[in-house]
């Protein structure tokens, strides 16, 4: 089985989501606790540029995955339903100011009361990267979501 070059899995994804989106419409989403959202609508914002993609790791001052980087040159963040969200750049930068996570974790979505959180300094050492935080947990009671972007 060949491995899948590192931002290109992102890219299959969203555009076998689109497709089926085209095909069929809303299509049901399965929650956690068995949570059916019936009709959810997704809204993808256009693609990120590649100076606002750098900008953002200047801000930082960090590298992100290429995964997240390549989600963000083709779509500078999407919205699903009301409460799930991953964030375009100008909203990383804006939400992460009141943000009280370690240096080297961004925060770039949000899902219901909970938030996607990327660890920098984990990825930069190959391990994994990914989390998800509750809303009123600190980052040390995180959970590894053991995916990529």
């Amino acid at each position: 089985m060949a491995k899948i070059r590192e931002g290109d899995l992102i890219k299959q994804t969203l555009e076998g989501l689109k497709r089926i989106l085209d095909s069929h419409g809303a299509f049901p989403l399965i929650q956690p606790g068995g949570f059916v959202l019936e009709d959810p609508y997704f809204h993808f914002n256009d693609p990120a540029t590649e100076k606002e993609i750098a900008d953002l790791e200047n801000f930082f001052k960090v590298k992100f995955p290429n995964d997240y980087k390549e989600f963000l040159r083709l779509h500078n963040g999407i919205d699903i339903i009301d409460g799930i969200e991953i964030l375009s750049t100008n909203d990383v930068i804006k939400y992460n100011e009141a943000q009280d996570l370690p240096e080297e974790c961004i925060l770039i979505g949000y899902h219901f009361d909970g938030r996607y959180v990327i660890d920098t300094k984990r990825y930069s050492n190959g391990l994994d990267y990914m989390f998800f935080l509750d809303s009123i947990d600190s980052f040390e009671e995180a959970r590894e979501s053991r995916i990529e972007f």
